[in-house]
């Protein structure tokens, strides 16, 4: 998309701090397309990149179990 370079993570220094207004992950339901994202916001000053690394890695894993258990049958005949 047209202008979303500015908005799209490189590879993060760790030794550089960043201003982070937002930081959001798809949350991915098998070969789906995206239909969910999960938002990190609040940020107050600037993140060092280990942080915003760490942060990065940990909004990862919430996605993906929230992807996992958004996939699984609920028993009413829905995923």
């Amino acid at each position: 998309m047209r202008g979303i370079d500015q908005y799209l993570a490189g590879p993060i220094d760790r030794r550089r701090t960043y201003d982070v207004s937002s930081l959001s992950v798809p949350v991915l339901r098998g070969g789906a397309p995206v239909e969910l994202v999960l938002n990190l916001v609040g940020f107050d000053g600037p993140l060092s990149g280990r942080r915003l690394h760490d942060l990065g890695c940990r909004a990862r894993v919430a996605a993906d179990r929230l992807g996992e258990q958004l996939s699984r049958p609920t028993g009413d005949g829905t995923a």
